[in-house]
């Protein structure tokens, strides 16, 4: 494949100039050729987002680059020299992940990939769409030329995802669910070839060829999304939720209902995983989520949401004394009585009055947001709902007092799940 360059409009540059830690890395990989920024960073960069993540490419050892970046600036390195890959974390908080540019290729549909050195070019024919697959150079010689692959910026322009080759969907069945992901969150659609390609690939059954687990990472990054509920629609719409498994549905009725007012702390993909798995009995619902491999706490919480919501409300009615409802609200998991107001069918009013204690009692013990986290830094993602859930759990139980403090561990929380060691 022959690739295309050309510059990055002046504005472009600048802003990336502009944003927290990109500056820094100019400065110091100027005189290091090779290097890239790259993928879905650039993409964000051409759409003017002012906030993404450090994802860098670079035709040589990641590694060395890495190790680089940390005696010039300061921080730690962890290597990863299976994927030839390595994650420099600086002492001020910025995370970079670098790659070494490489090919991969599939002992079979739905395998990790094996991986090999290669140029900047094979590459980019590796990534899932076209408009991930835009790279820009760092180093000053060369700083602000952009090579993609043929036809990304005017992907990019139309609003399209298009996959880089024909097999895409069958080696990495996951891209199923980036598609949708990407397409609710940017508010792109895919292109007919693309479409058609993804019908093939569910009809032919390629999501039951990946691992659950890889699955439930990307299942629960799509419904952590604030368009979460577009997603679920796309994907009823290409019925990848019953290719996953029979009895999973994408009911964005439900899903919808129970987004409604929702308190900051619970977790939304928890919740809308939960909406999904409704028609699983209890064996189903264990098969599946041992196919997912979840921890253990986010297991809990799907399994009581489902098998248990239906119970919530058992003996109380709209006339219901508050202590009654407290009482019986208190015995349940948060997502489990938001689940239970949702479901069509509940007393309105019942419904309202356990959404009202549910932001209640938060506001009691959380004295923070998502808006606090984004403003500290952590990029949108399910690390921010996951961080303040935890962040609320230490502080009901007295390990975190006043909004200070709870600002401080949701942060650290958030960048510990963005960016596990």
């Amino acid at each position: 494949m022959t690739t295309t360059t050309k510059r990055l409009p002046e504005t472009k540059l600048t802003a990336l100039k502009l944003i927290p830690g990109a500056a820094l890395l100019i400065q110091h990989l100027a005189d290091t050729p090779g290097v890239y920024l790259v993928g879905g960073a650039v993409r964000d960069l051409m759409l003017g987002f002012a906030q993404f993540d450090f994802d860098l490419v670079v035709e040589g050892d990641a590694a060395e680059i890495a190790h680089h970046l940390a005696e010039r600036i300061g921080g730690s390195v962890a290597e990863h020299e299976r994927f030839g890959t390595a994650t420099f974390r600086a002492n001020d908080g910025l995370v970079v992940d670098i790659a070494t540019a490489r090919t991969e290729t599939y002992a079979q549909p739905g395998a990790l990939p094996v991986t090999a050195p290669a140029s900047l070019a094979d590459d980019l024919v590796r990534r899932d769409f076209t408009v991930n697959a835009m790279a820009v150079a760092l180093w000053e010689e060369k700083l602000g030329e952009i090579t993609e692959y043929p036809g990304a910026s005017a992907d990019l322009s139309a609003r399209v995802l298009r996959v880089t080759h024909d097999n895409s969907f069958i080696d990495d069945p996951s891209r199923l669910l980036r598609l949708l992901r990407y397409g609710s969150r940017l508010g792109f659609t895919a292109e007919p070839h693309t479409e058609e390609l993804a019908r093939r690939a569910v009809a032919a059954g390629a999501p039951g060829t990946i691992s659950g687990r890889r699955i439930a990472d990307e299942l629960l990054d799509l419904l952590a999304e604030r368009s979460a509920l577009v997603a679920l629609d796309s994907m009823r719409a290409l019925e990848l939720d019953h290719a996953l498994d029979p009895l999973f549905e994408a009911d964005e009725y439900v899903a919808s209902r129970s987004l409604l007012d929702l308190p900051d702390g619970i977790r939304q993909d928890l919740l809308l995983m939960s909406v999904c798995c409704m028609r699983m009995p209890s064996e189903e619902l264990d098969a599946w989520l041992d196919r997912l491999n979840l921890e253990a706490g986010e297991r809990a919480v799907v399994s009581e949401a489902v098998l248990r919501h239906d119970e919530v409300f058992v003996g109380l009615d709209a006339e219901a004394e508050e202590s009654a409802l407290d009482a019986r609200l208190r015995r349940c998991k948060a997502e489990t009585a938001t689940l239970a107001a949702a479901v069509p069918g509940v007393d309105r009013e019942l419904a309202a009055r356990t959404r009202k204690w549910l932001r209640e009692r938060r506001d009691d013990h959380l004295r923070i947001s998502g808006t606090d986290l984004l403003a500290a830094g952590i990029p949108e993602g399910p690390a921010i709902g996951r961080a303040l859930a935890a962040t609320l759990a230490l502080t009901v139980d007295g390990e975190v007092e006043g909004r200070e403090q709870q600002l401080q561990r949701a942060v650290e929380i958030a960048r510990a799940i963005a960016h596990p060691q």
